[in-house]
């Protein structure tokens, strides 16, 4: 649907720029009384002027619209699908990798592959707040190797403004390292934020999944008037609970992550999934990722 507005607007952009050129061309040999004339006279020089501006108007316009697709692209590649299992890591990907932490849902874990030469990592950190106001939290972001011989524990505090800190190292054979991503344990009150993670240098990345995020088991905390308890959303479109109600998901829209959740005898859920936390109506969890 996108590429279809945009096709349409590159079309009507031609079509303005070709149309003013056709009147002015007209108009220039109808009346040479209605234009200014060259300095050599020529009207015919002034013509190609005109023709000539529109193409430079028309090349102009399509260099701006290829560097918004390019941001577009840019602003969906900074999308993260966390993992909440410590044996079984997401792939950490090229350019910025994002995701939400708090201390309700527990650590996320990410991988990549350190190759041959320098390696360096930048990570950063954002409290969500607490009712709309700043409030002072804190993840640690521990950096270690597949068979934990080693590991570099930071700490990053924030509370309106974002910390940011770097790992840096020289290896000598390719290894697979690991981050961690943990939320301060425990407490009454949901804290965390949203964090960023790169890794650039020498370095290399596993595929990333094709298999629909939703996927997985949820624990319902909201939105229903009885409750369902631990809920599996199954590859084929269906919902079990552990209450025996059934239902349906579908995806509703790939680029915000929104779906609709049907539940037998309950009402129809429009909810939004968040990498890590799970599917939400705006701030509240519904239905909250489990490992």
């Amino acid at each position: 649907m996108a590429r279809e507005g945009l096709r349409r607007s590159i079309d009507a952009d031609k079509q303005g720029v070709f149309a003013t050129n056709i009147r002015v061309l007209l108009q220039s040999g109808n009346s040479n009384e209605n234009h200014d004339k060259s300095p050599s006279g020529s009207g015919n020089v002034y013509h190609v002027k005109c023709w000539r501006l529109g193409i430079q108007s028309w090349r102009k316009s399509m260099k701006l619209l290829r560097v918004v697709c390019l941001a577009m692209s840019l602003s969906l590649a900074r999308v993260g699908a966390q993992s909440l299992k410590p044996d079984s890591p997401a792939p950490l990907q090229a350019g910025i990798n994002e995701g939400t932490v708090d201390n309700f849902v527990g650590p996320q874990y990410w991988y990549f592959t350190a190759q041959p030469g320098h390696t360096h990592l930048h990570a950063q950190f954002k409290s969500m707040g607490l009712l709309g106001n700043p409030y002072q939290s804190q993840i640690t972001i521990t950096l270690s190797d597949a068979a934990n011989t080693w590991h570099t524990p930071k700490v990053l505090s924030s509370a309106s403004n974002a910390a940011d800190c770097n790992f840096d190292g020289d290896l000598k054979k390719p290894t697979k390292l690991l981050i961690c991503v943990a939320p301060p344990s425990g407490g009454l009150v949901r804290t965390g934020g949203t964090y960023q993670l790169e890794a650039t240098g020498d370095v290399s990345f596993g595929e990333k999944s094709t298999a629909d995020p939703i996927i997985g088991t949820y624990k319902q905390m909201a939105g229903y008037t009885s409750l369902l308890g631990a809920s599996k959303f199954l590859a084929d479109g269906s919902v079990e609970t552990a209450s025996g109600a059934n239902g349906r998901w579908k995806l509703f829209d790939k680029d915000t992550q929104t779906y609709v959740v049907d539940i037998d005898g309950q009402d129809r859920h429009s909810l939004q999934y968040i990498p890590g936390r799970g599917l939400c109506d705006g701030d509240i969890i519904i239905f909250q990722e489990l490992k």
